[in-house]
């Protein structure tokens, strides 16, 4: 029972890691805008996003492959490590999760104002 549930437990987190990977990560900057030192500063963090978001996929793909191969290890000290490593390694992707989640915020903060100025800014009243 122990072994089937490693097996599915790592294949599914295996596949949720690949599932994740082709999502696509928010544009917060336009091609459109001008160069500023803000669209600077809002592409910076659309370019730090996907790099967290990449290390947070192949972290969840490696942590999947360790919960299969921990199916075919026999109980004892190898096995805890590799136990050990999965903790670490989770406890890992959710601080990435978080760093996420935090520069989606910063970004979003950043963007909305810029697209309003930029949207607002080529509207023309009719007389």
């Amino acid at each position: 029972m122990e072994t089937a549930l490693c097996i599915v437990g790592g294949v599914l987190t295996m596949s949720v890691a690949v599932g994740l990977s082709y999502l696509r990560s928010p544009q917060w900057h336009n091609a459109l805008w001008e160069e500023t030192a803000k669209t600077r500063t809002i592409a910076w963090w659309g370019g730090f996003q996907r790099h967290i978001r990449r290390c947070t996929n192949l972290l969840l793909g490696l942590i999947g492959l360790l919960v299969f191969a921990c199916a075919f290890l026999p109980h004892g000290r190898i096995w805890m490590a590799t136990w050990l490593v999965i903790f670490v390694a989770l406890m890992t992707a959710l601080f990435l999760a978080g760093l996420d989640a935090l520069a989606s915020m910063v970004g979003y903060r950043q963007a909305v104002p810029e697209t309003a100025r930029q949207t607002l800014s080529r509207y023309e009243p009719h007389p």
